[in-house]
Protein backbone atom coordinates (compact mmCIF):
# COMPACT_ATOMS: atom_id res chain seq x y z
CA UNK A 1 0.00 0.00 0.00
CA UNK A 2 1.46 3.70 -1.08
CA UNK A 3 -0.14 6.56 0.90
CA UNK A 4 -0.69 9.83 -1.82
CA UNK A 5 -1.36 12.88 -0.51
CA UNK A 6 -3.49 15.57 -2.96
CA UNK A 7 -1.04 18.43 -3.49
CA UNK A 8 -4.08 20.98 -5.71
CA UNK A 9 -4.40 23.56 -5.56
CA UNK A 10 -6.91 21.92 -7.49
CA UNK A 11 -9.16 18.87 -6.67
CA UNK A 12 -9.43 15.72 -8.22
CA UNK A 13 -12.40 13.39 -9.18
CA UNK A 14 -13.50 9.88 -10.46
CA UNK A 15 -15.93 7.46 -11.02
CA UNK A 16 -15.56 4.63 -8.35
CA UNK A 17 -18.06 1.87 -8.69
CA UNK A 18 -17.01 0.21 -5.61
CA UNK A 19 -17.88 2.92 -3.44
CA UNK A 20 -21.13 3.99 -1.75
CA UNK A 21 -20.15 7.04 -2.81
CA UNK A 22 -19.75 7.03 -6.48
CA UNK A 23 -18.33 9.86 -7.93
CA UNK A 24 -15.68 10.58 -5.67
CA UNK A 25 -13.61 13.83 -5.46
CA UNK A 26 -10.45 14.58 -3.21
CA UNK A 27 -9.63 18.09 -2.39
CA UNK A 28 -5.86 19.22 -1.43
CA UNK A 29 -4.82 17.79 1.77
CA UNK A 30 -6.20 14.57 1.75
CA UNK A 31 -4.40 11.52 1.99
CA UNK A 32 -5.48 8.45 0.12
CA UNK A 33 -4.26 4.69 -0.56
CA UNK A 34 -3.70 2.95 -3.94
CA UNK A 35 -4.88 0.01 -2.70
CA UNK A 36 -8.48 1.07 -1.50
CA UNK A 37 -8.11 3.66 -4.36
CA UNK A 38 -6.01 2.15 -7.14
CA UNK A 39 -7.27 4.76 -9.61
CA UNK A 40 -5.25 7.46 -7.53
CA UNK A 41 -1.90 6.54 -9.14
CA UNK A 42 -2.79 7.66 -12.55
CA UNK A 43 -2.90 11.10 -11.03
CA UNK A 44 0.57 11.12 -9.70
CA UNK A 45 2.14 11.18 -13.07
CA UNK A 46 0.27 14.36 -13.66
CA UNK A 47 1.76 15.91 -10.52
CA UNK A 48 -0.69 16.09 -8.82
CA UNK A 49 0.20 13.74 -6.03
CA UNK A 50 3.07 13.76 -3.15
CA UNK A 51 3.61 10.73 -1.69
CA UNK A 52 2.84 10.34 2.09
CA UNK A 53 4.64 8.25 4.83
CA UNK A 54 1.41 8.15 7.48
CA UNK A 55 -0.33 10.46 9.91
CA UNK A 56 1.97 8.97 12.48
CA UNK A 57 5.26 10.69 10.96
CA UNK A 58 2.96 13.96 9.96
CA UNK A 59 1.68 14.60 13.07
CA UNK A 60 5.20 13.51 15.00
CA UNK A 61 6.63 16.32 12.34
CA UNK A 62 3.93 18.80 12.16
CA UNK A 63 2.74 19.32 16.41
CA UNK A 64 -0.50 21.01 16.94
CA UNK A 65 -1.79 20.10 13.12
CA UNK A 66 -5.43 18.63 12.91
CA UNK A 67 -6.38 15.75 11.36
CA UNK A 68 -9.51 14.80 10.23
CA UNK A 69 -10.44 10.70 9.68
CA UNK A 70 -13.21 10.28 7.44
CA UNK A 71 -15.04 6.75 7.78
CA UNK A 72 -18.56 7.68 6.49
CA UNK A 73 -20.19 4.35 6.66
CA UNK A 74 -20.67 1.81 9.13
CA UNK A 75 -21.26 2.75 12.57
CA UNK A 76 -19.72 -0.25 14.53
CA UNK A 77 -16.16 0.58 12.15
CA UNK A 78 -16.98 4.22 13.28
CA UNK A 79 -17.25 3.25 16.83
CA UNK A 80 -13.87 1.36 16.52
CA UNK A 81 -12.41 4.92 14.85
CA UNK A 82 -13.51 6.59 18.06
CA UNK A 83 -11.30 4.71 20.15
CA UNK A 84 -8.12 4.95 17.56
CA UNK A 85 -9.10 8.75 17.77
CA UNK A 86 -8.65 8.71 21.48
CA UNK A 87 -5.53 6.88 22.03
CA UNK A 88 -4.26 9.46 18.76
CA UNK A 89 -5.36 12.58 21.54
CA UNK A 90 -3.90 10.64 24.78
CA UNK A 91 -0.80 10.17 22.02
CA UNK A 92 -0.23 13.67 21.12
CA UNK A 93 -2.13 15.36 23.21
CA UNK A 94 -0.99 19.14 21.32
CA UNK A 95 -2.90 17.81 18.11
CA UNK A 96 -6.50 17.20 17.31
CA UNK A 97 -8.18 14.40 15.82
CA UNK A 98 -11.96 14.72 14.56
CA UNK A 99 -14.10 11.79 12.91
CA UNK A 100 -15.92 13.00 9.73
CA UNK A 101 -18.73 10.74 8.72
CA UNK A 102 -22.02 10.57 7.80
CA UNK A 103 -24.61 12.86 8.96
CA UNK A 104 -26.97 10.14 10.04
CA UNK A 105 -24.05 8.34 12.47
CA UNK A 106 -23.23 12.17 14.15
CA UNK A 107 -26.01 12.18 16.64
CA UNK A 108 -24.25 9.02 18.23
CA UNK A 109 -21.37 10.82 19.46
CA UNK A 110 -22.93 14.02 20.93
CA UNK A 111 -21.06 14.57 23.96
CA UNK A 112 -17.74 12.99 23.06
CA UNK A 113 -14.61 14.55 23.87
CA UNK A 114 -13.28 13.40 20.37
CA UNK A 115 -15.16 15.88 17.45
CA UNK A 116 -17.22 14.06 15.01
CA UNK A 117 -18.97 16.11 12.27
CA UNK A 118 -20.57 15.63 9.27
CA UNK A 119 -18.34 14.69 6.24
CA UNK A 120 -18.13 17.37 3.50
CA UNK A 121 -15.19 16.95 0.74
CA UNK A 122 -13.86 20.52 1.27
CA UNK A 123 -14.32 21.06 5.41
CA UNK A 124 -11.91 24.21 6.34
CA UNK A 125 -9.20 23.66 9.27
CA UNK A 126 -7.92 20.71 8.67
CA UNK A 127 -4.01 20.07 7.87
CA UNK A 128 -4.77 16.63 6.53
CA UNK A 129 -7.98 14.59 5.98
CA UNK A 130 -6.93 10.92 5.78
CA UNK A 131 -9.93 8.44 3.54
CA UNK A 132 -10.51 5.37 5.83
CA UNK A 133 -13.15 4.51 4.00
CA UNK A 134 -12.80 0.90 2.52
CA UNK A 135 -9.67 0.67 4.86
CA UNK A 136 -11.42 -1.82 6.95
CA UNK A 137 -13.14 -4.13 4.26
CA UNK A 138 -9.49 -5.29 2.93
CA UNK A 139 -9.88 -7.83 5.77
CA UNK A 140 -12.41 -9.89 3.49
CA UNK A 141 -9.39 -10.48 0.98
CA UNK A 142 -8.05 -13.44 3.05
CA UNK A 143 -4.22 -11.40 3.67
CA UNK A 144 -2.80 -10.46 6.69
CA UNK A 145 -5.36 -8.25 7.47
CA UNK A 146 -8.04 -11.46 8.17
CA UNK A 147 -6.14 -12.41 11.03
CA UNK A 148 -6.05 -8.53 12.33
CA UNK A 149 -8.58 -6.47 14.84
CA UNK A 150 -10.11 -3.95 13.13
CA UNK A 151 -8.61 -1.65 15.64
CA UNK A 152 -5.10 -2.79 14.63
CA UNK A 153 -6.38 -2.12 10.80
CA UNK A 154 -6.96 1.22 11.56
CA UNK A 155 -3.68 1.22 13.25
CA UNK A 156 -1.66 0.34 10.57
CA UNK A 157 -3.40 2.29 7.88
CA UNK A 158 -2.17 5.28 9.88
CA UNK A 159 1.24 4.13 10.63
CA UNK A 160 1.51 2.23 13.58
CA UNK A 161 2.30 -1.54 13.75
CA UNK A 162 1.19 -1.76 17.23
CA UNK A 163 -1.19 -0.31 20.00
CA UNK A 164 2.14 1.56 21.73
CA UNK A 165 3.39 4.90 20.03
Amino acid sequence: MALYVIKGPSAIGFENETSPMGHIVFYPGTVVDDTTFPVIKQFARFGKLEPFTSVKDHVLKNPGCRVGLVRTYALGDVLILHAVAKFLQRTFPQSTFDILTAHRLVEAFSGSEIGVQNWKPDLPGFNIIFMLDGCLERDHDGGDLSYMHRVDIYLKALGWSKWSP
